[in-house]
């Protein structure tokens, strides 16, 4: 079975998240709105942008008790482009400070932070533009689409 991580950023930091076995046609309605859909397991966090590099968080199933943290680095298969995020890194923690519990992880500090460290499935994310979304060749089925290229 494949997976795919799908984010959608909204210029205020806000950002929509969802890992689903369906293609992007299937699943760019349930990330239109700015509100959480539990049933549709679409969760809602912040993001930061400093010189490419983003970061993102969000709690496990919208509860206290768990936060995700990813790392993203922003690059481009073009001069100019910008059209590709390499993952870095993807924590889930328990520490109910996300931006001290990503510190003290990078810095190799785990004393009293829960950290899972997300190794598998690291593949870069594509950007598909909204207008695609029906159209691109990521809705192709594994077996019908040879490879693409991130």
């Amino acid at each position: 079975v494949v997976y795919y991580r799908y984010l959608r950023f909204y210029p205020d930091g806000y950002y929509l998240a969802k890992t689903s076995p369906d293609p992007v046609r299937k699943v760019a309605n349930e990330l239109y709105g700015r509100k959480s859909r539990p049933k549709h397991n679409v969760w809602y966090g912040e993001w930061t942008m400093d010189e490419g590099d983003v970061r993102t968080r969000h709690k496990y199933n919208n509860t206290q008790e768990t936060n995700i943290e990813g790392h993203v680095r922003l690059r481009s298969t073009s001069e100019g482009a910008n059209n590709r995020l390499d993952y870095q890194s993807l924590n889930a923690t328990g520490d109910l400070d996300p931006v001290a519990a990503v510190e003290a992880a990078e810095r190799g500090d785990h004393t009293g932070i829960k950290v899972d460290r997300c190794k598998n499935g690291m593949a870069p994310y594509s950007f598909v533009p909204f207008e695609e979304v029906d159209t691109h060749c990521l809705n192709n089925p594994p077996q019908i689409m040879d490879f693409y290229i991130a």
